[in-house]
This record gives structure tokens, sequence and C-alpha cells, in this order.
């Protein structure tokens, strides 16, 4: 576990830089495997947190009011919205997830923020989600049922990482639904899946999320992290998107022989470039991986036919 928490930590810090991880990092509370070094308890899952903590805050800070409403489906303990409640200290964030997991959510912020204002499922069960909104709280604990009764274009920001992709294809569709609705124009979706997984009844794939046409992709990138996962950053818009998202996502990974045989002239475009200019910035990165690695060889024979040409003319 020693190399596996330096290695995410020196990635981390890569990308955030160690004042960063100073000032947010949490790795003691609940006794998680933790490694001390640097004067800082470092975990793996608060690593993750603080990379999207960070992701947040570059991309998006600048574009969200002073009292933002934030929405995470599936947050886990809630490594990420106790950062996002420092970064952003007026802001109320909903936590939507399983009643037992709720409990959990409760003590561990209650420890990262003991004075906090607490709305619960009790609370919903006597005013509804509208005592949450006329008042200033802090953050919300709430079964999934829930969303359902979430005003239309409420939320600043809705997020899931890394949940999506553990539930069947209906439940992503229902919370997909939902999203599209509530999500106020201008608003965001940071969403963190993976490309495909294949553990519920039928195979979860990011670029099968339901969006509307009413998102305009502000990033779609593979994870710094970890290559098998997607990053989306997406924006409410008033709108439809004269580009659909489905046209975007499908150019992610997997690609079918369908997809394959649609995009040969993109296929043919970026061997050209990589052979050529080694230069495939401009096309979709899950193509460009695969080719990348099965090119190297190819590039490398050429390079070597060039020099030997030079040399010869030369003698």
């Amino acid at each position: 576990i020693k190399k596996k928490i330096l290695f995410q930590f020196n990635s981390l810090k890569k990308i955030t830089g160690i004042k960063f991880i100073k000032e947010f990092h949490e790795g003691k509370i609940g006794n998680p495997k933790s490694l001390y070094y640097k004067g800082m308890f470092l975990n793996y899952r608060d690593m993750f947190a603080l990379h999207h903590a960070w992701t947040i805050k570059k991309k998006l800070k600048n574009f969200l009011k002073d009292e933002p409403v934030f929405l995470e489906i599936g947050s886990g303990l809630g490594n990420l919205s106790v950062k996002l409640k420092k970064l952003f200290p007026k802001s109320t964030i909903i936590l939507i997830d399983l009643p037992e997991v709720n409990c959990i959510q409760r003590f561990y912020h209650w420890k990262n923020f003991p004075n906090a204002k607490i709305y619960d499922y009790k609370q919903y069960k006597k005013n509804g989600l509208s005592g949450l909104f006329k008042q200033n709280y802090d953050f919300a604990f709430l079964p999934p049922w829930v969303i359902s009764n979430v005003k239309n274009q409420s939320i600043d920001l809705a997020i899931n990482i890394r949940s999506m992709m553990e539930m069947n294809l209906k439940t992503v569709e229902d919370y997909m639904f939902h999203i599209n609705r509530i999500v106020k124009v201008n608003g965001f979706f940071y969403c963190v899946n993976r490309y495909e997984k294949k553990s519920s009844d039928f195979p979860i794939r990011i670029k099968e999320y339901p969006f509307d046409n009413y998102w305009y992709f502000i990033e779609s990138k593979s994870s710094e992290v970890q290559n098998w996962i997607h990053e989306l950053i997406a924006r409410r818009t008033s709108m439809e998107n004269a580009y659909p998202p489905k046209k975007i996502l499908n150019d992610l990974h997997p690609l079918g022989l369908k997809h394959i045989y649609l995009n040969l002239l993109k296929i043919l475009c970026i061997i050209k470039n990589i052979i050529y200019t080694n230069n495939h910035r401009t096309y979709s990165h899950s193509l460009n991986y695969l080719l990348k690695i099965l090119l190297i060889p190819i590039r490398s024979r050429l390079k070597i036919r060039t020099r030997l040409k030079k040399f010869l003319k030369l003698v």
C-alpha cells in the first residue's frame, strides 16, 4: 500500500502542487489505511477527491456564484463534498446515496464540520425540499428517491464520480433524466466514470449516457491518473447544441466495427499524423492511445530507413 499511495501522491503533486494537497487533505477520520508522509496522513480515496476538487476549482470556480448548490450522486464517505465546502464556504451540498451510507456520511461531515447546519431525511419528510432551499443549510444527506422532487433548474453543479459505472442501465437512465432536468442553464455536470464496466446486467459505457441536446462539453478527456476513466465537464445551455453530445461521445472507447467503419477517415488521419509528425492532439484520445502504441515500431523503422537513405546519399 505504501508504493501505491506514494505513486498516487507524486502523480497528484505534479497536477495540483504540494500546497493544495497540504491545505485540503484529510486522511485520518474513520481510521482508513493511511501513510504518514511529509507531515500528512495520505490515503487512496482522499487523494482522488483532492484531484476532483482541484479540477472543479480550476475549471469552474469563476463560473459559480457565491452561494452555489451542489448535488452529488453516490458520494461515498463524502471526501469530495468536504473539500468543496472548504473551497465554497457558502455552498449548500446535497449528497444522494443509500440510507445506510447517509449515516456514515453524516458522521464524516460532523467530524470535519461539527457546527454545520444539516438537513436530513427526517426533516425532508416533514417539510419536503422547500425547507432545504428556504434556509442556508450546509449539507443535506438524502436517499436516491428524493431526487425526483428536486425542482427543475435548481442545481448549479451536479456531480457523479465512479458510481454510475456501478449501476444498472435503468438506474443510469433515471439519474440522467433528472440531471438533464435539475441543472440550471449555465450550470454544470462533472461526470467521471469508466469507459466501460461489465459488472451489471448490461455493459455500462459512458459514451451511452443519455445526455440530452442541451449540453455543451467544455472538457472531455481521459483521466490523468487512470487512463481507463473518462472525465467530462458539461455545461447546460438554453438552446439545443448544433453538434449534439451523442456525436462527441460516439468517438469514445470502446469502438465497435460499425463505429470503426464510420470513423475510418479519422483513423487514417491519425495514422498519418503519428507517422509523419507525431502530432495527434486534434483527434479522439481513445483512438490516439491505441494507435500510438501500435505504431511506435512503425515510426521507429521509418526513422531508421530515412537516416540510412541520408547516410547513403552522403557516401
